[in-house]
C-alpha cells in the first residue's frame, strides 16, 4: 500500500459494496475496521443483510472511550466471533500466568436465537442510522427538506438512573436533558449555538412502560436559524397524542469571549457549607438521589456563586454532551444566588424554564468548575473542566414555579376528553376598599419603587385611522415601555400590570380589536421570557371590569 494506493483511494470510486459482496462469497464471515472510530461497519452490515450474510463487523477503538480497555473489549467481541488472537502478544510483559481450565473444552457455540436481518436486528434495516446520543436509538434525515427527526424511549427499566431525579414525587426527565438533546439536535445541522430553549411542559417517566421521545430540527430559515422541537408520547397510548415539552431556536455561535476558569478557587471567595444541602433541598422536594447528589464543594464572591461538581465514580458520561446529573447539580449551587422572579408559590419548586445562549466547547466532562452570575432576567452559567478550560456556557437561564397537579404522565394526556370555557363570576368589593394608588407620569418619577407598578394601554390613542397603522403604533409604545421597565433595575423585585381593553374575545363578544390584541400578544411573549414579572388583565370598558383590573 504505497503512495500510489492511498491517492487513487482519494481520488476514484472505493467500491467498498463490491469488494465486500467478493469476500463474503470468498467465505470470509468476520471484518475489522481498524480506525480510531468505527466509520463502514453501517454499510457493511447493510451488505451483509442484502447477500442474507450471517457475517459480523467489528471496530477496534471508539471516539470518547478509553483506549486500552475499548481494545481489549474489542478483541473480546472478535474471540466471541471464533476470531483466533495471539494472546501472547497482548500478555507479553503484563505478568499474566496460564491456570488451570475446567476438565471440558470451551466450544463457540451460540445458545441465542438468531434475528431476521429485517426484524430490527440492526436499526439500518429501518433506513434510520444510530441517534448519535444517549437517549436516542435511531434518526433519519427528511428527504424533502434534509431536517432531521430523531426517536428514542425512556423507561425507568432501560434507564434506571432517571430514579435519582424526583421532584415533588415524580420521575422527571432533568431540564439539563432537554438542553443536551436540543444541542445534539442543532449539531445534526451543523449549528453549535443553542440561541433559545424553553421547557413547554415537564416530561414525567411513569414508573411501568415507556415513554417515546421524537426530536426534530430543521435547516435554516430566512433568519438563518433552525427551529428544534421535542415531543413524547407514552409508548403504551392506544393512539399518538403527542406533547410538545420543549422548542427553541439555534444558529451559528459567535467566537467566545471567556477564557475559562483558570483561577480556582477565586482569590477573596468565601467558602460555603454545602453539607446539608441535599437534606434542604428534600425538604423543599427536590428527591435526589447517588447520581444527582454531585455538588462538592461552593464558594461565594459578591452576587457570584462558584461551585465544583462530578459524577460518581461509577456512572457513565458517554453519548452526552454533558451529563444531565452533572449539569443539573450545577445548578444546585443557584441555592445561593438571590435569582430574580416571583420565586416558589406555596407547595411548588422551581424548575428550568427558559435557557438562552447556550454553547458547548467540550464533551464527556466528569467534573465540573461552575461560576453561577447574576443577570437582568435570571443567571449566567460558564462551565470549565478541573484544568479551567470552557466545556459550556449559558447567558440567561430563568426558572418558573411548578406545582404537583402539573407533574402528569406522558399516558395521561386525555387526547379522547371533551372541554368547554366557562366563566366564574368573582365579587370585587367596592371602590371603598381600593388601596392607596400613586400615579406617576412615567418610570423616572417615582421616589419609592413599589412592589406593584400598573400600565394601562386601554385608552391609548392613535392618530392613524386604518387598523394595521394603529396595532403597529400601539404594539411600539408597549415595546419601548417594556423594555424600558426591563433594563431599570429598581424594578427587579417589582410586578408589571399591563392593562389592555378588547384584546380577547370571550362569552360571544366581537372579535378583539387589534391593536389591543398585538399589545397583549407582545405581552405574552414578554411572560414567558421573564417568568413572574408580568400580569396580563384585559377589561371591557365597563366599571365594574375597571374595579376588577384595580383589585
Amino acid at each position: 500500500m504505497d503512495a500510489e494506493y492511498w491517492y487513487t483511494n482519494l481520488r476514484r470510486t472505493v467500491l467498498l459494496e463490491k469488494a465486500t459482496r467478493a469476500l463474503l462469497s470468498s467465505g470470509h464471515g468476520v471484518f475489522i475496521e481498524v480506525s480510531p472510530h468505527p466509520v463502514l461497519t453501517m454499510g457493511l452490515q447493510e451488505t451483509f443483510a442484502a447477500t442474507g450474510s450471517d457475517a459480523v463487523t467489528l471496530g477496534t477503538l471508539r471516539r470518547d472511550e478509553d483506549e486500552a480497555r475499548r481494545f481489549t473489549t474489542s478483541l473480546a467481541e472478535a474471540h466471541a466471533h471464533g476470531v483466533e488472537l495471539d494472546w501472547k502478544a497482548l500478555f507479553a510483559g503484563s505478568g499474566a500466568q496460564r491456570v488451570d481450565l475446567p476438565t471440558y473444552a470451551f466450544q463457540h457455540q451460540h445458545y441465542w436465537l438468531k434475528s431476521d436481518p429485517g426484524q430490527g436486528r440492526d436499526i439500518s434495516a429501518t433506513g434510520m442510522r444510530p441517534g448519535g446520543h444517549a437517549l436516542l436509538s435511531g434518526a433519519i434525515r427528511l428527504a424533502d427538506s434534509d431536517g432531521v427527526v430523531m426517536t428514542g424511549r425512556l423507561s425507568a427499566e432501560t434507564h434506571p438512573w432517571l430514579a435519582d431525579h424526583v421532584v415533588l414525587g415524580a420521575v422527571l426527565l432533568p431540564g439539563t436533558a432537554f438542553v443536551d438533546l436540543a444541542l445534539h439536535a442543532a449539531d445534526q445541522v451543523g449549528y453549535e449555538l443553542l440561541e433559545e430553549l424553553t421547557i413547554e411542559a415537564p416530561l414525567v417517566v411513569p414508573d411501568s412502560g415507556a415513554v417515546v421521545l421524537q426530536v426534530t430540527a430543521t435547516l435554516p430559515d430566512a433568519t438563518g436559524r433552525s427551529n428544534l422541537q421535542i415531543y413524547a408520547t407514552s409508548a403504551d397510548a392506544p393512539e399518538d397524542v403527542w406533547t410538545l415539552h420543549a422548542s427553541g431556536t439555534a444558529t451559528l455561535a459567535p467566537a467566545p469571549t471567556d477564557d475559562g476558569l483558570d483561577e480556582w478557587p477565586p482569590a477573596g471567595a468565601r467558602a460555603l457549607a454545602v453539607d446539608t444541602l441535599y437534606a434542604s433541598l428534600t425538604e423543599s422536594g427536590y428527591e435526589y438521589g447517588p447520581l444527582f447528589q454531585g455538588l462538592r464543594a461552593a464558594w461565594q464572591q459578591g452576587d457570584d456563586v462558584y461551585a465544583e461538581v462530578a459524577l460518581p465514580d461509577d456512572a457513565a458520561a458517554e453519548g452526552f454532551g454533558v451529563h444531565p446529573a452533572l449539569l443539573d447539580a450545577a445548578l444546585h449551587a443557584m441555592r445561593w444566588s438571590a435569582t430574580p422572579g416571583a420565586g416558589s408559590e406555596p407547595g411548588s419548586v422551581e424548575l428550568p424554564f427558559a435557557w438562552n445562549g447556550v454553547t458547548l466547547s467540550a464533551v464527556g466532562a466528569r467534573a465540573l468548575r461552575v461560576r453561577i452570575r447574576r443577570v437582568r432576567s435570571g443567571v449566567s452559567l460558564l462551565l470549565a473542566d478541573g484544568t479551567g478550560h470552557p466545556v459550556a456556557s449559558v447567558d440567561t437561564l430563568a426558572l418558573r414555579p411548578i406545582r404537583p397537579e402539573q407533574l402528569m404522565p406522558a399516558d395521561h394526556a386525555l387526547g379522547d376528553a371533551m372541554f368547554r370555557v366557562e366563566w366564574a363570576k368573582k365579587p370585587v368589593g367596592s371602590a371603598g376598599n381600593l388601596p392607596d394608588i400613586a400615579r406617576h407620569a412615567d418610570l423616572t418619577s417615582a421616589d419609592a419603587v413599589p412592589g406593584v407598578v400598573a400600565v394601562s394601554f386601554a385608552d391609548t390613542g392613535s392618530e392613524s385611522e386604518d387598523a394595521a397603522s394603529q396595532a403597529h403604533e400601539l404594539a411600539l409604545s408597549a415595546l419601548k415601555f417594556v423594555q424600558e421597565w426591563l433594563a431599570d433595575e429598581r424594578f427587579a423585585e417589582s410586578r408589571l400590570v399591563v392593562t389592555t381593553r378588547g384584546a380577547v374575545a370571550c362569552d360571544g363578544d366581537s372579535a378583539p380589536d387589534p391593536a389591543q390584541a398585538a399589545v397583549w400578544g407582545l405581552v405574552r411573549t414578554v411572560q414567558t421570557e421573564n417568568p413572574g414579572r408580568f400580569v396580563l388583565i384585559d377589561v371591557d370598558g365597563t366599571d365594574e371590569s375597571a374595579l376588577s383590573a384595580v383589585v
